[in-house]
Formats: C-alpha cells, structure tokens, sequence
C-alpha cells in the first residue's frame, strides 16, 4: 500500500498536509477497514452524485418523472452532464431580462 498526501484549506488558516494510506485498490482497501466501511463510504458518496445529479435536473425544470426516468438510467461514476449551446446559455442568461433591453444591448453591439 502507498500512502497518500492529502492537503486541507480552512478559511483562515495555514493549509494542513497528512499522510494517509487508504490502499491502492479495492481488494486493499477491503483488507485494510473491511468490507462494511468501504461499502459505507462508496455508498454515502454515490448518494451524494444522485443528489447533485437530481438537483441539476430540477433546475432544468424537469418533472417527477422525468427525474425518474433520468435517474432510473442513471449510474454513479459515469458522466450525465451535458454541454449547453452557447444559444441556450444566452437565453439562460437573459432569462427575465426585459426584451426591449435585450435589444439595446444587441444594438449597442451592433448586433441588431
């Protein structure tokens, strides 16, 4: 097993850097703190990338079940994101912003 350097930053503190060996593998890491506490940490951290991934769609206005249905096909560690276009980015951003001053600002640019 290596052991790994782990730096921690607080606000207003001097960062703190421990040595650490958590196992290189999972076979090592099982040997190490046993099954149930690998297992425990895997799940605690694959809840938490869930919960974030539902957030990102409730703030795309999705409903219940099209979360559902996300989350059904959904599995942690791989990647669910998707890029925006940079149409759909400029819409986010002016969402709300009243048209006529949308069309100033596109005309100041000489955009319009």
């Amino acid at each position: 097993m290596a052991t790994e350097t782990i730096t921690t930053r607080t606000k207003g503190m001097d960062p703190v850097s421990v040595e650490y060996d958590f196992g290189d593998n999972l076979e090592e890491a099982v040997e190490a703190y046993g099954e149930n506490v690998v297992f425990d940490l895997y799940h605690d951290q694959a809840v938490i990338a869930l919960q974030n991934y539902v957030r990102r769609l409730m703030k795309q206005g999705k409903t219940q079940e099209e979360i559902q249905q996300a989350v059904s096909a959904w599995r942690p560690g791989v990647s669910t994101r998707q890029r925006k276009s940079p149409a759909e980015k400029l819409r986010q951003l002016l969402q709300g912003v009243p048209k006529e001053q949308v069309q100033k600002m596109l005309a100041e640019m000489g955009l319009a």
